[in-house]
């Protein structure tokens, strides 16, 4: 069943990706540094993505920086960190709160296996995700 027929009767459809949405294999993926994926996700009107290792290994840093500049959805990760500040991308949210028309609030996160051997020397800080669930859930626990 497509999302219209859905929604037409009454369900909400969240459209998210889990992340390893590219794969620098494809000439497409390639040759635009990822951007034709995020083109076509923008078309399909995603609510949420979050990032895979192929995302954030296969491409470097400063890519990675900028391949959801023209993004028109939320790019929802937690358990990365610029290496060099120590911040969260400038590029990404921790979570994402979704409410439907009936009041339901659906809240999103989204991790990353936390590779530390290779991520840092793409100048990225995993954190562990053993470690940031039991902090995001400690943290929605307050918003409900």
């Amino acid at each position: 069943m497509n999302v219209k027929k859905l929604e037409n009767k009454g369900y909400k459809v969240l459209t998210v990706d889990l992340g390893d949405a590219m794969d620098r294999a494809h000439p497409l993926t390639e040759a635009t540094d990822g951007k034709a994926n995020v083109n076509l996700m923008n078309e399909l009107n995603y609510d949420a993505v979050t990032i895979g290792n192929n995302e954030g290994l296969t491409n470097t840093k400063q890519q990675l920086n900028h391949m959801y500049d023209e993004a028109n959805f939320d790019i929802v990760l937690d358990n990365i960190l610029d290496a060099s500040n120590n911040q969260k991308p400038s590029w990404s949210i921790p979570q994402k709160t979704i409410q439907t028309d009936l009041g339901t609030r659906i809240i999103l996160t989204g991790m990353t296996a936390p590779y530390t051997s290779t991520y840092t020397l793409q100048g990225w800080q995993p954190i562990d995700d053993q470690h940031q669930i039991p902090i995001f859930l400690k943290k929605v626990s307050w918003s409900i």
